[in-house]
């Protein structure tokens, strides 16, 4: 009997150090399980926050770029405008040119002028008219009644020509 407690105190310490060794096992792998959750709590930390500002810089980048394509439309349609301002311009330039090469065309078929050379429209002409009238009028120091009615002569063929 004696042998058979010693066998059963023998199995009690092996099970002793068993449980022993065990509990020392689960507190090494309970330590390591809360290493490896810090370690995922850091990582799912450093991820979230790698996730926030990426999509912080997607939005401004967003931003920007409706911003820009915004502008690029203002200046697109202010070039696109402008162009037909300068095809009109263009036309009616051209317009004009017809119409004084025209005047200028008919002005010289009607004869040589002597007081109006070089004039070719009406307003021009008038002007011209009133200069020349400032310069030869009787009442100044250079005034000739001669001269001032050849050019009243002259004015008044060259208008009814315009």
């Amino acid at each position: 009997m004696a042998q058979a407690i010693m066998v059963t105190e023998e199995k009690k310490d092996d099970f002793r150090k068993w449980c022993f060794h065990e509990t020392v096992r689960i507190e090494r792998d309970k330590q390591e399980l809360k290493e490896m959750k810090s370690k995922f709590e850091q990582e799912k930390k450093a991820f979230y926050d790698e996730k926030v500002t990426y999509e912080s810089k997607q939005r401004i980048e967003k931003a920007r770029f409706e911003n820009e394509s915004h502008i690029f439309d203002m200046k697109l349609k202010i070039l696109e405008d402008e162009l037909r301002k300068m095809a009109a311009e263009r036309e009616e330039l051209k317009r004009e040119r017809e119409y004084t090469e025209m005047k200028v065309s008919e002005a010289k078929n009607v004869g040589n002028y002597v007081f109006f050379a070089g004039v070719y429209t009406e307003d021009a002409l008038k002007k011209r008219y009133k200069n020349l009238m400032k310069i030869y009028h009787p009442d100044n120091l250079d005034g000739d009644e001669a001269t001032l009615l050849a050019i009243q002569e002259e004015y008044e063929r060259i208008l009814k020509a315009l």
